[in-house]
């Protein structure tokens, strides 16, 4: 770290993970295929033109194309060899180049922590997958899968998430050793972002290993509570939407208030999952049966398309369901429940249709 702020201010540009790589190689190719096109009611791609904030991530015109998108590119999944590297805390250092980490403890509990030297090692955490639930269930537990295959994997110090022990012990993946501060002669370092097929082999080799449990309810309602890093999504109506739900023959799952194994009794092979968009709905990857109609319900101003696509890379079909703005704020919305309901028939009808990758 010293040697990289000194270089640094001695105004030394910074350098790309690439650029200080001693070796960098593909471990599987990218893909470029017809992609499990997603359900969404044509009128609501108004209601995301009209109220999308001007704020929003990405352009309105590219975020309404990457939901009528035809065709998946994932990219390919590649490592790179780090010659004398350093993990201290939240960053990755070798060289020229600081490579960034999440955690939300302070330098009180790293000091309490591991540190260690290591001939070689393989880098198995990940800043989206400590900072967001659901990338620990879909991003950071695919490549520690791969990590393992590779080397010693090693994983830098951050709180656990409260249900992160259970579903690692029903998916097979250990946590791999934790440390504060880590001076490794070789780390390898793993972009493993694409969805490509080797990627999505990983899901399904996860997703195989759920067993043990017996068939829950057919169509389940996800409530939504917020994570300690979350972000609040609320339906501002959410009581009648739930009652009309259960009315339908919807078992509601207070996803903050079960366990892992309780949450897969309840839900096991369900064919129909409906939630607010968000990291308590990832678990839902690895209970529905393949071919199951994932139906994400999104606040207008607040829409994303990654959830429902990578339903389709666990042999899933994704849907969307925009719901009407609300003067309490960007992350409230309401939903008729009328319309709903004629929308979850319609999206189960359509997931019946699609050829699966």
């Amino acid at each position: 770290m010293v040697g990289y702020k000194v270089r640094r201010g001695l105004g030394m540009w910074a350098r790309q993970l690439k650029d200080v790589a001693e070796k960098t190689w593909e471990i599987a190719p990218g893909v470029d295929e017809p992609h499990v096109p997603l359900y969404i009611p044509e009128s609501h791609f108004g209601r995301i033109e009209a109220h999308a904030p001007p704020y929003q991530h990405q352009p309105v015109s590219s975020l309404l194309a990457a939901i009528r998108q035809e065709r998946h590119r994932g990219g390919a999944t590649r490592a790179y060899l780090l010659r004398d590297a350093f993990l201290l805390g939240q960053r990755i250092y070798c060289g020229l180049y600081q490579g960034d980490l999440y955690s939300t403890l302070g330098w009180r509990a790293l000091w309490r922590a591991n540190t260690a030297e290591i001939a070689e090692g393989v880098m198995a955490s990940t800043y989206s997958g400590a900072r967001w639930f659901a990338h620990l269930l879909y991003d950071e537990f695919p490549l520690q899968e791969l990590a393992s295959t590779l080397g010693n994997s090693v994983g830098h110090v951050r709180p656990a998430y409260p249900h992160e022990p259970g579903w690692r012990a029903v998916l097979g993946v250990p946590a791999p050793p934790a440390y504060a501060a880590v001076r490794a002669r070789k780390l390898i370092w793993v972009d493993d972002c694409g969805q490509n097929l080797a990627k999505r082999s990983r899901y399904q080799s996860l997703r195989s290993r759920v067993t043990g449990f017996a068939n829950g309810h057919d169509r389940v309602f996800l409530r939504r509570n917020p994570f300690p890093a979350g972000e609040v999504r609320r339906i501002v109506n959410g009581a009648e939407v739930e009652d009309r739900l259960v009315r339908e023959g919807f078992h509601i799952v207070d996803t903050g208030q079960v366990t892992v194994d309780e949450m897969l009794t309840r839900c096991m092979n369900a064919s129909m999952v409906v939630s607010v968009e968000g990291s308590h709905a990832a678990p839902a990857y690895y209970f529905a049966r393949r071919g199951a109609c994932l139906l994400s319900l999104y606040p207008p101003r607040r829409v994303s398309v990654l959830m429902p696509r990578l339903a389709s890379f666990y042999g899933q079909v994704g849907a969307m369901f925009v719901g009407e703005p609300s003067a309490e704020g960007d992350s409230d919305f309401y939903v008729n429940p009328d319309e709903l309901i004629r929308e979850i028939d319609r999206a189960a009808e359509f997931a019946g249709r699609q050829s699966l990758l």
